[in-house]
């Protein structure tokens, strides 16, 4: 049972949920599918004054645009797993799949969601930063573009303005190749460490990004023309960021083991 009293808003269209947003005082929770927010109400450890379902608002769907992958706030996992192939979308693809919590998750959890509750060590921020996406934004009537590199604040966080909600993820049209691996303890387990690497037609790195080592995704700078694992190791090794730790590993833990996690991801990437 959710613990306390709020007021329930379910708007109907991307400018109502904008201007409902934009308007209301008080905590606001927002849901997309839910996995989140509704546990930690339950708990008594959320308790907001309103919450707004995003879910009739329109905002679903995976979509192409000008070759672009758009992914609806609410999307799905399993849209994603259901939405047409190309080499930019395998590690979505990948990430998607193996996400913690299986099948229940894949019809219910949204990657929108995900990004926004910006857990550290969630599969979504690092596959995102990783494949280069854009994050749309809305406040009122205002729009904006952010890269994912740029939405992750501090652990938690996102840099998301008081009244501004996700509206949608874009992953550009690319024909480079791309792979996601992760390490967890178990199944059910959140990850250690996730990497997503983008190879071009040589298999040389042109982006590659790790999740879960820190309190947001980080980028890593691989050299130029590195078409090779052991180069992306070596990356990865001597890149330095802030670790984090949680009760699952510690920091130490998770940086000593990145760049395996990096190297796998580079091999699925490159296969």
């Amino acid at each position: 049972m959710i613990k306390g009293s709020f007021e329930y808003h379910a708007p109907v269209s991307l400018d109502e949920t904008a201007e409902l947003i934009s308007s209301l005082e008080g905590e606001t929770s927002m849901i997309s599918g839910g996995t989140w927010v509704v546990p930690e109400m339950t708990h008594g450890v959320r308790r907001p004054k309103h919450v707004v379902d995003l879910r009739r608002a329109g905002l679903g769907g995976v979509t192409r645009a000008n070759g672009s992958l758009v992914i609806g706030t609410t999307a799905t996992y399993a849209d994603v797993l259901d939405a047409d192939g190309d080499a930019q979308v395998e590690a979505l693809k990948a990430m998607a799949v193996g996400v913690t919590g299986g099948a229940q998750i894949h019809n219910q959890g949204t990657l929108g969601g995900s990004a926004c509750y910006a857990n550290p060590g969630s599969d979504v921020p690092g596959a995102l930063v990783g494949l280069d996406a854009t994050m749309r934004l809305a406040r009122g009537e205002a729009r904006r573009d952010l890269p994912a590199a740029d939405f992750f604040g501090e652990a938690f966080r996102t840099v998301l303005e008081p009244g501004e909600l996700l509206t949608a993820i874009v992953v550009p049209a690319s024909s480079a190749r791309s792979g996601y691996y992760k390490f967890k303890l178990s199944e059910s387990s959140w990850p250690i460490a996730t990497a997503c690497c983008v190879v071009d037609g040589d298999r040389s790195v042109m982006r590659l990004a790790l999740g879960g080592v820190s309190p947001r995704p980080v980028l890593v700078e691989v050299a130029v023309g590195a078409a090779d694992p052991d180069a992306v190791s070596e990356a990865v090794r001597s890149t330095e960021f802030e670790q984090w730790t949680d009760a699952l590993a510690a920091g130490s833990y998770r940086k000593k083991i990145a760049h395996v996690v990096a190297r796998r991801a580079y091999l699925a990437a490159a296969r």
